[in-house]
């Protein structure tokens, strides 16, 4: 994703982690989280807004990643109800500790819910990758 456009979404240790991670490497960063505050370490959050390309985003929801044969949108519910399309290149969700994969598709490798790759991370299906 070097040079790319991407959203990180979450608002903990993680997430902040991987959002300022992929600021080193990216054009531009999305955190989206979901509620008004992030919830990661202090130090991290202040790492984050020194960031330029860093733009954090709270009240946001998820609501789909649309595009044809890559990503090219993640649409997001604000608290209010309206929608935002934020154009992006790739989606990195980095929150809870639990895994909730039953919304993947099911050619999926899984582990307990866990999803299986390959050093590589590359999955069987095509533009889904696991990392992590």
């Amino acid at each position: 994703f070097r040079g790319k456009t991407v959203a990180v979404v979450g608002g903990g240790d993680t997430a902040v982690s991987d959002a300022i991670a992929l600021a080193g490497l990216c054009r531009a960063v999305y955190l989206l989280h979901r509620r008004d505050v992030l919830r990661a370490q202090y130090s991290l959050v202040r790492q984050a807004h020194a960031l330029p390309n860093l733009k954090m985003i709270f009240s946001v929801s998820p609501v789909r990643i649309e595009g044809g044969q890559k990503v090219e949108r993640i649409v997001l519910r604000r608290a209010g109800g309206s929608e935002l399309a934020l154009p992006v290149d790739g989606v990195f969700v980095a929150i809870g500790v639990i895994p909730n994969s039953q919304r993947l598709p099911p050619s999926l490798p899984t582990d307990g819910g866990y999803l299986e790759a390959p050093e590589s991370g590359v999955t069987p299906v095509p533009g889904v990758f696991v990392a992590g």
